[in-house]
């Protein structure tokens, strides 16, 4: 097999390994990018449903597939997203490395407005106690004291 169709296997075996983990659903859509030789296709997933949400290529505007291009594939399929009220989304890179016009279409989609991230949510971190609350118990190590002493005197 020649070196461009081992990097197209590849890419295909990766995308598959990505589809394992990721799922879109109504409230968190799949953000699917594909990039070809001539144009970059861009669309927002509800796999549940199996629905396309939203979609948009550099098909249609003068054919261009660089990073120029991606930007305003990025912005335009944000603004359409958020039309459409979609808040957050889960990207699929489709197997592509996450740079170039990849990352270029979702910093600009994140610019308009849709957020990305893992498909849990992080738990909320408790508010740190504040200095002024803190109090040095009688069984504190020494070593403890020098440290709460130097961070009172800064």
């Amino acid at each position: 097999m020649s070196g461009k169709i081992q990097r197209r296997y590849a890419r295909i075996a990766r995308h598959a390994r990505i589809r394992k983990k990721i799922s879109g659903t109504a409230e968190r859509p799949r953000f699917s990018i594909m990039i070809s030789n001539k144009h970059m296709y861009v669309q927002v997933i509800d796999d549940q449903a199996n629905r396309t949400i939203v979609s948009e290529s550099t098909a249609g505007s003068g054919g261009l597939n660089n990073l120029a291009a991606a930007e305003s594939l990025g912005q335009r399929i944000g603004e359409k997203a958020v039309g459409a009220g979609i808040r957050q989304a889960v990207v699929d890179r489709g197997g592509f490395r996450f740079h170039g016009r990849v990352r270029a279409i979702v910093e600009a989609a994140q610019g308009a407005g849709l957020q990305f991230g893992s498909q849990k949510a992080a738990p909320a971190k408790a508010a740190a106690e504040p200095a002024e609350q803190a109090d040095i118990s009688e069984d504190t190590v020494p070593g403890e004291q020098a440290a709460a002493d130097i961070e009172e005197a800064s």
